[in-house]
């Protein structure tokens, strides 16, 4: 395919159909003009669906336990620069490992495009597999980049509901916040 340079526009493309960083500059300015707050529309439907607990403001070490009640289905640990021993983590009373619905499968072939459930003849080969959507154990990955925020899925997938994270540690364990994720259909 050859691309045709009409003009300077094509200076704002990283491959003649997608924004560089300059063009989507020029977008955000562009579109940013049509963008306004209306208070008489009310709350977004996406109000509270996301929430962040900053540790040592909403949550609080107490005898070595960061406790929190939460409506959802997805915790997140925010990381802070440090390092720290594992901390054990537990959603009412269980280890995350053995909450229903914290795995979720592969698919079952690897045709890009091809429809699901795709029959393959797989003899006694395991067709897919199982993938973890949760850690027992927080261990924070480091913060490589400042400007970036690092993460830790705690545990993903769980019924959607009222629950209890406990996570043992203390003031040391390098979590700047606990990141609740409730679906956008759950009752409030």
């Amino acid at each position: 395919m050859k691309i045709v340079r009409h003009g300077e526009g094509w200076r704002l493309l990283r491959d003649g159909v997608h924004l560089n960083d300059q063009g989507c500059n020029v977008m955000a300015e562009i579109v940013g003009g049509y963008l306004r707050y209306d208070p008489d529309l009310g709350d977004s439907l996406a109000e509270g669906l996301v929430r962040d607990y900053r540790v040592g403001e909403d949550v609080r070490w107490n005898d070595g336990l960061i406790v929190l009640e939460f409506d959802g289905n997805r915790v997140d640990a925010v990381c802070k620069e440090g390092s720290g021993p594992p901390a054990v983590v537990k959603i009412d009373g269980r280890r995350p490992s053995e909450l229903p619905g914290v795995l979720s499968l592969t698919r079952t072939t690897s045709y890009p495009g091809s429809g699901w459930p795709c029959i393959l003849r797989i003899g006694c080969e395991k067709p897919w597999q199982a993938v973890p959507h949760f850690v027992d154990e927080f261990v924070s990955p480091g913060v490589k980049d400042p400007a970036a925020e690092t993460t830790v899925t705690l545990a993903q997938g769980f019924p959607n509901g009222r629950h209890r994270l406990e996570i043992a540690g203390g003031p040391n364990l390098p979590i700047a916040a606990v990141r609740v994720y409730r679906p956008p259909l759950a009752e409030k």
